[in-house]
């Protein structure tokens, strides 16, 4: 597709299923507590008790992910300095990132 040939209408409705596809994705996995990249990472997303987040843990942590991301990723650079290391996407969700128990740590 050629921007350049698209209308202002065409062009916001190309953004806004890029941002929702965007969205879908983070919230799929968000919400199995494991990605492709994270599994090939040997990492995991895991809440407090240390299981699966679930749908609203991972619904709360792609919402804010997006907000992140449209804020220059402020978000998450917080964990740069954050004393338990989470991203905001983390605390909104109530997760956290750990290393994968090797079980978790085999080819996607």
């Amino acid at each position: 597709l050629n921007p350049g040939l698209m209308s202002d209408g065409e062009q916001m409705l190309l953004s806004l299923v890029s941002i929702l596809g965007r969205f879908a994705y983070w919230w799929v996995w968000n919400t199995l507590g494991w990605s492709p990249g994270k599994r090939v990472a040997g990492l995991r997303i895991v809440n407090a008790d240390g299981g699966v987040p679930g749908l609203e843990s991972g619904f709360r942590r792609s919402v804010m992910s997006l907000v992140s991301e449209l804020i220059l990723f402020a978000g998450y650079l917080w964990a740069l300095r954050d004393a338990r290391n989470q991203t905001w996407h983390d605390k909104a969700g109530g997760t956290f990132v750990v290393v994968a128990p090797a079980e978790d740590q085999r080819p996607v």
